[in-house]
């Protein structure tokens, strides 16, 4: 068997969602569920693990990314207009992540991830700073509108569409980075 024969390993996404207490409610269960239906209506189920992590804490993501070694991560929650990621902290309240936290983080653990799609507000910030890290980042440059399952969806397409094009290929080992940005956020890779 030659290895264009071999068959090919589940692409691993990491779930990552967080809504701690004292915040806007968001409807992450039906954004995950929302998520996984578009893989089986998109025919990629079986070629996609979806990983999650919910009520997520800093460390969650840390051991998510050295536990499963994702190919993408994608993170659901709220965003702050200083680039901050907000998680859940032990108590249940609200623990914010900068940008240089996070990147420290994706820099640190050495995973596989190809990909982070941030789903939260003003997340464009650690997006550009994510890309330089793993190579291609989406991120929201605006506050996201009352219907988050919605934006779900849509940022869940454009990744399962640059996972189809392999927008993340290296060349020469290196990860070429390129943006483009939307209504909805920006991706770049």
């Amino acid at each position: 068997m030659n290895q264009s024969d071999a068959p090919l390993r589940a692409l691993k996404v990491l779930f990552v969602a967080s809504n701690p207490l004292g915040t806007q409610g968001l409807s992450l269960d039906e954004e995950f569920r929302d998520v996984a239906s578009r893989l089986r209506v998109d025919g990629i189920r079986e070629r996609v693990r979806l990983l999650p992590r919910l009520a997520a804490r800093p460390e969650d993501l840390m051991e998510g990314l050295l536990e499963e070694e994702p190919d993408i991560v994608h993170f659901s929650g709220q965003g702050e207009a200083n680039g901050a990621l907000v998680f859940t902290a032990v108590d249940g309240q609200r623990h914010d992540v900068s940008v240089e936290a996070l990147g420290a983080l994706f820099g640190a653990v050495r995973s596989p991830v190809r990909m982070v799609v941030l789903n939260a507000c003003f997340s464009d910030p650690q997006a550009q700073m994510l890309a330089e890290v793993v190579g291609c980042a989406i991120g929201m440059n605006r506050p996201i509108s009352g219907n988050r399952t919605a934006d779900g969806v849509v940022t869940a397409r454009r990744a399962t569409v640059t996972v189809r094009r392999g927008r993340w290929r290296t060349d020469s080992g290196r990860r070429s980075r390129r943006a483009a940005s939307s209504q909805r956020g920006s991706a770049v890779g």
